[in-house]
């Protein structure tokens, strides 16, 4: 339906190095979104810290007219709950705290 999972792989390891580029274009952020729900979650950890890594940050992409749909799937997934703070209870990354509640 959605692909095999290595052609997902290929498609995440396409993707990685503008994942951040893409998360705020007008169609590519659909495809995006798609792939932190259908890509094993190796490949969505990878995508969310890219994500995370941009120097805009995540609370950046939230703002972005394309990009909120990205940030609005991270959120609804779940994803950040694994990713937004490290073993000692800081923050991972300063892209996540603005999206603390």
């Amino acid at each position: 339906d959605h692909g095999t999972p290595q052609q997902r792989h290929r498609i995440a390891e396409a993707l990685l190095p503008k994942v951040c580029q893409l998360a705020r274009h007008r169609q590519a952020n659909n495809v995006v979104r798609n792939l932190l729900v259908q890509a094993s979650p190796g490949d969505r950890q990878r995508l969310v810290q890219a994500l995370a890594a941009d120097p805009r940050g995540l609370a950046g992409l939230s703002r972005h007219i394309a990009g909120s749909f990205v940030a609005r799937e991270l959120r609804q997934s779940g994803l950040l709950g694994a990713q937004d703070a490290d073993e000692g209870g800081h923050r991972a990354s300063p892209g996540f705290e603005s999206w603390s509640a």
